[in-house]
């Protein structure tokens, strides 16, 4: 994970680099503990983006990350 703090993209625009999260999932089964499904999701931001709008992709990556997690489960999840 690299978030580019406020003050960074304030002073330095673009140039304070890209904010980027990687997450590494990994489902197990309770009953015998094997790994029943794995997967890594990764997602990053423009920095030129990110300059031009304050930081708040920056800001919002943890939270869209987040969604991302919760739509992969809901997508391998059985219905019940």
């Amino acid at each position: 994970m690299r978030i580019v703090g406020g003050a960074a993209r304030f002073w330095g625009g673009a140039f304070a680099g890209k904010s980027n999260m990687v997450v590494e999932l990994k489902m197990t089964d309770a009953a015998s503990g094997m790994i029943v499904h794995e997967k890594v999701l990764s997602t990053a931001n423009n920095p030129f983006a990110a300059a031009w709008v304050m930081g708040s992709s920056d800001r919002s990556l943890p939270a869209d990350m987040g969604r991302m997690i919760s739509d992969y489960i809901e997508s391998i999840m059985p219905a019940r």
